[in-house]
């Protein structure tokens, strides 16, 4: 036998191939065989570089070496004591890699492959030029990895790419178990091997995407082509597909949005979809048995479910939560004086500052314009009001248009675009609604394009894919087929008749690569909808953007057919798509009209040559209602020609007064804010003379108005007030009234009082109402019951004149507005009849009682303070009264006509109400009387719903009142009515009473309505800081969810005094969150014991919270799970607040939603395994390290190759139980920590000391404490006394086993074994022969 086994140990030396001495290269000094060069540039023929051979890079560098051939490296080193700057290696060859070679270089090659044997390190970037890249086991490129062309390129097994990984059309393969640290992108398709990692994101221009088994991208995986995520695969951003179909295998997950456009989604079992699942071509999407989706959609625009087959037996996910589209430019086009070029004439309300210009693109022609008086919708008081006018030459010669700013964006996203359109011919081509497209690069919106009355989207930059969908009452015959190659255009049915007004939508989805064009009737009827896919990339074009028509600088835009011939009206352009609720409600939208209608001119009658008459001068719109926001300029005229303008008082004008040459009758008034469109001026006319005064805003001919007639006289009543007040009296309280009958003497032209008019006259009075007609008044003494509508046929009053001097009181039972006119006919005191009118008496409430504050029946309690009494939720509805009432002796001590301070509602109630009022009131919160105040950062909220009209006998009631805020406000009291009556300046005041009658203006407390939750995230392991971001949690640790919550009103609107004292949701109480889960029948809740809510932290500003909750599901008593559970809270505050929109039942049996679903948690039973090890007495020695988890289906513990998280080290164990020569000092690991990868490691613990063998026992200390417990069953069981205990524990206590009992309590432990166990030394080759 030993003769036989000498034999082959002497064949096999024979057999052992010679090696030749290694080779030392340097550039420059000795260059290899073949290579020449100098000055850093060096080149070779085809090398290669044999076993143990290395080549040096020295100065000057950095350098480059062309191989032009091919470079075969066997097991050679290049340039490894310098950088991958000093060198480029450019190889016009194959490259081929030997066994464990190491390049450190910028390496070109037109292919590179593996010569057999892998582990080779290449420190810089490895690119091929066309070729294949095939890389061996073991490989690692710390740089960029990439080929171009149709090259494929394969990465190596086990290896790592510390960069990009690229490639042209050729196929990319990721291989197993391969890390790749950037992203991989290329044009064909994409494999990314079982168990491979790759950072960044996975994209492909036309290819598909393959993911294996445990496969995880860490970034976005996107593709046109199929989309394949294998089992437990794992995908951290979002997968976006186009026509291939989208599948996911069992038990994966993906964190973002799964979209594609016409190809399908399919999640199968257990997968799971943490965010939205769209299909924007509504192609199908299923739901495989217990897979999970947040939310699912099937439509661009806007989102429905009809394309779900739910499949999973959980409830159908909600729609995708759409973004909020944003208003980029609003052009109301109500703008007067009417446009005439000016620039930003055309006012953008959007508050973005996109002002327009009105322009022509034919010099001569008329600029678009404004007019008013069919608008598009409402009437001319309250609607669309004013609107744009393009066809200002004759239909087929129009050349204006609106040119918007160059500062106005190009439209490159998703957009919307909205507008009313009334066209004369609407079948007329080419008539631009808004464009982009001076250069015939861009896209329009049009009418007519087509020669039929149809509405068209176009854009010269992409291609229609697919078919048309159409919608609405007369939708079909949509089509994409008028337009020639190379441009999309799609055109509506021809839906529009001419000189009717259409509101138009276009919504352009360019992350869909979808548009739809949407045609509504005046009344709000979806009359044609079309949509259609594109294919390419939607480019905004260059040049400017027009309105109406194309511009001056486009070829198409000075040719008269390519502008709108008729009027567009609220065009407004929105970033994102809107909906069609979002739509109607544009379609909708109302405001009061600012054109001016006529004037009226009040005070008319008889007046006196001897003093100015005071007259009113009101704005009106076409419905006669004073436009109160009116800031134009009037001209003033009289019929005779002559008289002087001056202003008036009482109050006097806010605006500017212009006088014409004196006596010539003319004056010009310019209103401002502050006259509410309503002014008094005085007018004096020496002469006896019958007249008329003429208004007109010269902007709007059609408004010119002519009073009633003026009759001045050299005798002639004059009308004062005993007290001067300016003509306003209070309902109920005695108003004294004084007469003077005022004469010119015939010779000298004096004027003066007619002393001797004197004694009991017998008079007519009667009043002219104004806006009425109203409650008669009367006069107090001498006693006249009603004073008459109209001058009476007889004598009716009975005046005493003294010195031509005459008073009495009037009574007032009621409000109203009116002038006097007084007569003596008698001829007893002048030739002929002496007449007066007075200026116009206005009669106001006492006061304004704001009573009846309540919430349901809940009082206003009146609170201000963070803890007060609640009254109502903001944003829901609550009621409240107005009540005007007559003067009550008992609240106006001092009889000034104004409640007494303190007074009571009983006080201020004691004179009745005023039947007649009925006026606009408008509550709204007292400025800067919020709390908390706003030194405490609080806001002063908006009060909705609150302008009163209606009025029944003086009293009308809001129910429904709503405030925007948190906290508490009061309610502003003085002028809720302004310019009563059109009263110039008159406001009226209010008191507020509470539910006791007393006096108590503030409204309060307010809460919010409910919590709602957003933008929610999760880290697994939380507390181990892992490197690679964890995909599940083992049951018994800590998991955090992290989400927004934001404090609501009714109406969503963020609350946003809910912060300090008045966010009473405390955030450092995890309690009081009320987290719960489920997986199937599994309820993880702190009343089971299932889960534990450890720590918790955020703070509230202004009504938001970013809050971070760390849990702990809790183990069973027996291994159990996997499970995918589903978090949510159920937070309530200290007031009762709680979550709006439950969407998830923590409950089984389910009994109805009572939590918001924050996310679905992975959670494994887990254990770390450490087994046995053998070594020779010389050497380190592996102990094996599993962590697994517990795999119901099978009923075992498997490998968890989702962990390459859990660490120990050396300071986590204990050594005991020392047999043989071992020693204490023997006991230590090599190295300071172990990270399992996949689910596998290795314990390593250093070689004993020279001549030491034996073995000894370790076990892992998996507390958190410091020093930990020992919980191994070395120490529970046999009760060892570790010669080296562990300092610190490795808080892995969710790892624990039953290694010594039923109870999964126990640390893992394991034996050492060195130098028992060993074979002969000098043993090369053993066989024996029989």
């Amino acid at each position: 036998m030993m003769r036989r086994l000498l034999a082959s140990f002497a064949l096999l030396l024979l057999a052992l191939p010679l090696q030749a001495a290694a080779a030392a290269y340097s550039l420059p000094g000795n260059p290899p065989p073949g290579c020449t060069g100098s000055n850093s540039s060096y080149t070779c023929a085809a090398l290669t570089l044999a076993y143990g051979d290395t080549l040096a890079v020295n100065a000057p560098k950095p350098a480059t070496l062309t191989i032009n051939g091919n470079l075969s490296t066997d097991t050679s080193q290049v340039n490894t004591a310098g950088a991958a700057s000093d060198l480029t290696l450019v190889v016009n060859g194959t490259l081929t890699l030997g066994y464990q070679a190491r390049i450190t270089a910028n390496i070109t090659a037109t292919s590179v492959n593996d010569g057999g044997g892998g582990s080779v390190v290449i420190t810089g970037n490895l690119a091929a030029t066309g070729g294949n890249v095939t890389l061996g086991y073991l490989t690692t490129v710390s740089g960029n990895l990439s080929t171009t062309g149709a090259g494929t390129l394969t990465t190596p097994q086990n290896g790592s790419i510390g960069g990009n990984v690229s490639a042209g059309s050729g196929a990319i393969g990721i291989s197993q178990v391969t890390s790749v640290a950037g992203s991989v992108t290329g044009s064909g398709p994409i494999s990314v091997g079982q168990g491979a990692v790759v950072s960044g994101n996975v994209a492909t221009s036309s290819g598909t995407v393959d993911l294996a088994y445990q496969a995880r991208v860490n970034g976005n995986v996107s593709g046109p082509g199929a989309i394949t995520l294998g089992q437990d695969s794992v995908v951290g951003g979002s997968v976006t597909g186009g026509a291939g179909n989208v599948s996911v295998g069992y038990a994966a997950s993906i964190a973002g949005p799964v979209t594609t456009s016409t190809g399908t989604i399919d999640l199968a079992q257990n997968a799971m979809a943490s965010a939205c699942v769209k299909s924007t071509a509504s192609a199908g999407i299923t739901l495989g048995y217990q897979s999970r989706a947040n939310s699912v959609c099937c439509g661009g625009a806007s989102c429905s479910n009809s394309c779900v087959v739910n499949n999973s037996t959980y409830a159908m996910p909600a729609l995708c939560a759409a973004s909020a589209p944003t208003l980029l430019a609003d052009y109301r086009m109500d703008e007067l004086p009417a446009w005439n070029g000016t620039a930003a004439e055309v006012k953008d309300s959007s508050g973005n500052g996109y002002n327009g210009q009105a322009a022509t693109a034919a010099a001569g022609t008329p600029v678009a314009t404004t007019l008013s008086g069919s608008p598009a919708h409402g009437t001319t008081a309250a609607g669309s009001c004013g609107y744009g006018v393009f066809n200002r030459a004759t239909p087929s010669a129009t050349h204006a248009y609106v040119q918007l700013p160059g500062s106005f964006p190009a439209l490159s996203g998703n957009f919307s675009v909205v507008a009313w359109v009334r066209s004369s011919t609407p079948a007329q081509p080419h008539q631009r609604v808004i464009a982009r497209d001076d250069n015939q690069d861009g896209w329009a919106l049009s009418l007519g394009d087509a020669g039929t009355p149809s509405l068209r989207l176009f854009n010269r930059n992409v291609s229609a894919t697919g078919s048309v969908t159409v919608a609405g009452s007369n939708g079909t015959g949509a089509t994409t087929g008028n337009c020639a190659s190379g441009t999309f255009c799609l055109d509506s049915a021809p839906v529009f008749a001419a000189d009717t007004w259409y509101y138009v939508a276009a919504l352009v989805d360019t992350t869909g690569q979808q548009v739809q064009i949407l045609v509504y009737s005046a009344g709000g009827t979806l009359l044609a909808s079309a949509s259609s896919a594109y294919s390419g990339t939607w480019r905004a074009g260059t040049g400017g953007t027009t309105l109406g028509g194309e511009s001056a600088s486009s070829s198409e835009g000075v040719q008269p057919t390519f502008h709108f011939n008729g009027n567009i009206d609220e065009l407004q352009v929105y970033n994102g798509l809107l909906t069609p609720a979002a739509i109607a409600s544009q379609l909708a939208r109302s405001r009061s009209c600012p054109a001016v209608g006529s004037f009226s001119v009040s005070g008319t009658g008889s007046a006196s040559t001897c003093t100015p008459q005071t007259l009113t001068i009101a704005v009106r719109d076409i419905n006669g209602n004073v436009l109160t926001n009116y800031t134009g300029t009037v001209q003033l005229s009289t019929s005779s020609g002559r008289g002087d303008w001056s202003a008036g008082a009482g109050p006097a004008p806010a605006g500017g007064l212009a006088t014409g040459a004196p006596n010539s009758g003319l004056a010009s008034y310019t209103f401002a804010t502050g006259d509410a469109g309503v002014v008094k001026l005085r007018l004096a006319h020496s002469l006896g003379q019958n007249l008329t005064v003429t208004v007109v805003d010269v902007a709007v001919p059609a408004s010119s108005s002519t009073s009633a007639v003026i009759g001045y006289r050299d005798n002639a009543f004059v009308w004062t007030e005993a007290v001067p007040g300016g003509f306003v009296a209070v309902a109920g309280r005695p108003h004294g009234l004084r007469v003077s009958i005022l004469k010119r003497d015939p010779t000298t032209g004096v004027c003066g009082i007619a002393t001797d008019y004197t004694g009991n006259r017998a008079v007519k009075l009667w009043r002219t109402d104004s806006g009425g007609p109203w409650a008669a008044p009367g006069v107090v003494s001498p006693a006249l019951a009603v004073i008459p509508a109209a001058r009476p046929a007889a004598n009716n009053l009975t005046l005493g004149f003294n010195a031509g001097v005459a008073g009495f009181d009037l009574a007032t039972g009621d409000v109203g507005k009116y002038a006097f006119s007084l007569d003596d006919d008698s001829l007893g005191g002048a030739a002929t009849t002496a007449s007066g009118t007075s200026a116009e008496l206005t009669v106001r409430p006492f006061t304004l009682a704001i009573t009846g504050l309540t919430a349901g029946s809940t009082a206003n309690p009146g609170g201000s303070a963070a803890k007060d009494a609640i009254f109502a939720k903001a944003g829901a509805p609550f009621s409240a009264s107005v009540t005007a009432y007559r003067w009550s002796s008992g609240a106006d001590s001092n009889n000034d006509g104004v409640p007494d301070a303190g007074v009571t509602l009983a006080q201020v109630s004691a004179g009745g109400p005023t039947p007649g009022f009925n006026a606009s009131v408008a509550l709204t919160p007292l400025a800067d009387s919020q709390t908390p105040a706003g030194s405490a950062g609080g806001v002063l909220g908006t009060l909705g719903n609150n302008v009163l009209s209606g009025f029944s006998n003086g009293t009308a009631t809001a129910a429904g009142l709503t405030y925007s805020e948190v906290g508490s406000f009061q309610l502003n009291t003085s002028a809720v009515t302004g310019n009563y009556l059109a009263t110039a300046g008159l406001n009226l005041d209010a008191l507020v009473f509470d539910a006791a009658g007393q006096q108590q203006p503030r409204v309060g407390r307010f809460i919010p309505a409910g919590f709602a939750l957003s933008s929610p995230s999760y880290v697994h392991r939380v507390d181990l800081g892992c490197t690679v971001a964890s995909t599940f949690t083992y049951l018994g640790e800590n998991f955090r969810l992290a989400f927004t919550l934001t404090a609501q009103n009714a109406s969503g609107g963020t609350t946003q005094n809910y912060a300090g004292s008045f966010a009473r949701l405390d955030l450092a109480l995890p309690g009081s969150f009320k987290l719960a889960g489920i997986a199937g029948t599994t309820v993880f809740k702190t009343g089971n014991g299932r889960l534990a809510t450890v720590r918790s932290n955020g703070s509230w500003r202004q009504g938001v919270a970013d809050v971070k909750l760390d849990a702990s599901a809790g183990r069973a008593a027996t291994p159990d799970g996997p499970f995918n559970a589903d978090f949510g809270i159920a937070a309530v505050d200290g007031d009762g607040v709680g979550m709006l929109a439950p969407n998830l039942d923590t409950d089984s049996p389910a009994d109805g939603v009572d939590a918001v679903r924050v996310g679905t948690i992975p959670l494994r039973f887990g254990r770390l395994r450490l087994q046995n090890g053998i070594a020779p007495a010389n050497r380190t020695l592996a102990l094996p390290l599993d962590a697994q988890y517990w795999n119901a289906t099978a009923s075992a513990f498997n490998t968890n190759t989702l962990d390459s998280c859990t660490r120990v080290s050396a300071a986590n164990l204990s050594f005991g139980n020392l047999r043989r020569t071992l020693e204490a000092s023997d006991a230590a690991m090599a190295g300071p920590s172990v990270t399992v990868a996949q689910g596998k490691s290795s314990l390593l613990l250093a070689a004993p000391a020279a001549g030491h063998v034996g073995t000894l026992d370790v076990a892992v200390a998996l507390d958190a404490a410091t020093p930990p417990a020992d919980a191994s069953c070395l120490k529970t069981q046999t009760g060892w006394t570790p010669a080296k205990a562990a300092t610190g524990g490795a808080g892995l206590a969710a790892l624990r086993g039953a290694w010594c009992g039923s109870s999964a309590t126990s640390d893992p432990a394991a034996r050492a074994t060195w130098g028992l166990v060993r074979g002969a030394n000098g043993v090369i080759y053993q066989r024996e022969n029989y």
